[in-house]
């Protein structure tokens, strides 16, 4: 799982909480 799709997923669902 590169970590380029979670940010990606991240981005398209605009909420990056961790």
């Amino acid at each position: 799982m590169p970590l380029d799709l979670i940010e990606i997923s991240c981005i398209e669902l605009e909420k990056c909480v961790q």
